[in-house]
């Protein structure tokens, strides 16, 4: 068990469906990273719910862009009640600002890690002691 599912299109309307995928993957301990060039945005009202397996991350990235594109949770529901589920949101790296936003969203981590930021260099994608310095631990953020 464990593992990571790679998701790599150009850009990602996260419906219920695909946050359901999202979760039956996390459900088996088995991390999400979802890459795009463009822009994600997580769908009003959509929830992911991980009630089974162990800890997991899911991590939403935008890479290699040419103009400053968005990861956007709008009215989101991002919840573990089994195993530490471990939410990035990472923008900023292709040299472009990318924007963050999580707007009227609630994320339970339980006792995982939830990260918001960027790095504009190929050194800081590649640098996990920038992400793990960056961390904070936070059961429940609503914003």
């Amino acid at each position: 068990i464990g593992g990571l599912w790679y998701v790599d299109p150009s850009d990602t309307n996260i419906t219920q469906a695909v946050a359901n995928s999202y979760a039956n993957t996390l459900n088996t301990g088995t991390s999400v990273l979802n890459d795009v060039n463009g822009s994600i945005n997580w769908n009003s009202g959509v929830s992911l719910s991980k009630t089974s397996g162990g800890d997991a991350t899911l991590t939403l990235r935008i890479v290699n862009y040419t103009t400053a594109q968005t990861i956007s949770l709008n009215n989101a529901n991002i919840q573990s009640t089994s195993g530490a589920l471990n939410l990035l949101l990472w923008a900023g790296n292709g040299g472009y600002q990318g924007l963050l936003s999580a707007n009227n969203s609630t994320i339970n981590t339980n006792g995982g890690h939830f990260w918001m930021g960027g790095g504009a260099t190929s050194s800081t994608k590649r640098s996990t002691r920038a992400i793990t310095l960056a961390w904070f631990r936070s059961p429940t953020a609503t914003g």
